[in-house]
């Protein structure tokens, strides 16, 4: 079974949401992310680990010229936060009810 927050971010269906990161080194990064970019992919295999998800980055730490794809480690995600994660979460546990704003 995939973790929670792997579920989540798979079910918001491309749409932007924040991510606070922790690395290795102990620095945080505030990251606007997307899932399902395939633009700019030229071949080959997505090493990614395990344990790691892929995303497409627009932003980090406000930086608008360090975009591109990044894999990062669901255990040093710190907070997810966007108006499209609420329902998203939601659909990800299975519990669809019709007080969940769109």
């Amino acid at each position: 079974m995939k973790p929670q927050k792997q579920r989540t971010i798979e079910a918001t269906g491309g749409k932007f949401f924040t991510i606070k990161y922790k690395n290795k080194l102990g620095d945080e990064s505030t990251y606007v992310v997307r899932t399902g970019v395939r633009k700019g992919l030229k071949g080959g295999t997505n090493f990614c680990p395990s344990g790691a998800i892929t995303l497409y980055s627009v932003s980090k730490d406000g930086d608008r010229t360090n975009c591109g794809f990044r894999s990062l480690y669901l255990d040093n995600i710190v907070w997810m936060s966007g108006k499209v994660l609420e329902k998203a979460y939601f659909s990800a546990i299975g519990f669809t009810p019709a007080t969940v704003r769109a």
